[in-house]
Formats: structure tokens, sequence, C-alpha cells
């Protein structure tokens, strides 16, 4: 079993929001999510190794996300706290395991914030022609509305 692609756990307000892409072999069945404390020496070496947060299944290429609220004990993800998680890619008699890689490992530092600014459609020639573009705001995907971010000409400083 081929492993899971782009692997990547990003930090919110007391929970983590997990996404990858499922490999294209076509007996995937699903992933099994590992989690360790900092101090079991890092990430996951197997999916036996450290607590499972979660078992999701899927098809051969697809793309998932898993938000993750609470530890293995049920307690509520620390603000502050290293996470170190792998996730391992399965087959549907699940006796064909993916091998820990770094494209299915990350480790995030859940954390208080307000606001998660989300960018959309910004190309560097939006930088380079000097005109200024506009994204979103994003609180836990909830929309508040737009506002304007205008560019600061090369060499300015402000």
């Amino acid at each position: 079993m081929d492993p899971v692609i782009n692997f990547a756990a990003t930090p919110g307000d007391q929970m983590l929001i997990l996404g990858w892409k499922a490999p294209g072999n076509p007996d995937f069945a699903g992933v099994r999510i590992q989690w360790t404390w900092p101090d079991a020496s890092g990430f996951p070496a197997d999916y036996l190794q450290g607590w499972t947060i979660a078992e999701v299944s899927g098809v051969p290429g697809g793309a998932y996300s898993y938000v993750m609220t609470t530890d293995y004990f049920g307690n509520e993800l620390t603000n502050g706290e290293t996470y170190y998680l792998g996730c391992f890619a399965y087959n549907e008699a699940q006796d064909d395991w993916a091998a820990a890689d770094p494209s299915a490992e990350d480790y995030a530092i859940p954390r208080s914030m307000d606001i998660i600014p989300v960018l959309s459609g910004v190309l560097l020639s939006d930088f380079e022609s000097g005109v200024s573009w506009g994204t979103s705001c994003l609180i836990f995907d909830q929309i508040v509305g737009d506002i304007e971010i205008p560019l600061i000409p090369e060499g300015e400083v402000s």
C-alpha cells in the first residue's frame, strides 16, 4: 500500500484540522490516524504505535479532512501542546498497511485565534502589477466578510 499524500495538520483553537489525499491503490479502503506525545520520541513509527485518533474510510485518490478536537483519552486539545500525527493507509482486508513516510506525518500546536485568513485567487502577477487584491476572512468555516489589502510599492516599508 502506498502512503497518503500531503498529510497536513493545521492548528486552530483547541483543535487540529487534518487533511490528506488517499493513495491511488485500487484496493485502498481507508486510513488510521495515530497520535503520540512529544516525549514519545516523535512521529508514530507504524499504525500500531501511539493512540488511534480516527479511522476514516475512503476511495482511491480521494481528498479528505478530519477535525480533531479531543485526544485519545477524550480530553480537549491543549493550546500550546505539540501533537505528533501519522496517517497510515490500509487495504480492504487490513492486511497491507502503508509504512511510515514523511508525506504522511505532521505535527501541530493548537493555539488561540479569532480569525483565520483564507487567501483565494492570489497570483504572483497580482503583486508585480501593483493592483490591490482582496481576500475573505474565515472564522471556523463561516465567512464573515471581505477585506481589502492594499499593496505596498516595492522598496517601501510601513
